[in-house]
């Protein structure tokens, strides 16, 4: 196979996408990820302390969605 067709195996997976369980956002194929690609279901670090922090804690039913602007405002105004 050509490195570079559109049947290689790369890019394929270069253009796979996941959703994020806590905040919905998009999560792309990263060489890095291609290891656990099957077990990746959290965008970023922050979404997986979120996600253990809502299982620990009791809701009344409700799903709430995590918004990562309020984090990086936060963090650049520091």
């Amino acid at each position: 196979m050509d490195r570079y067709s559109a049947t290689s195996h790369h890019v394929i997976h270069r253009t796979e996408r996941k959703v994020c369980m806590v905040c919905g956002g998009s999560i792309l194929w990263r060489r890095r990820l291609a290891i656990n690609w099957d077990k990746v279901i959290y965008c970023s670090a922050s979404c997986r302390r979120i996600s253990g922090a809502k299982a620990r804690t009791a809701h009344n039913g409700q799903v709430e969605v995590y918004d990562h602007s309020a984090v990086e405002s936060v963090a650049s105004a520091a």
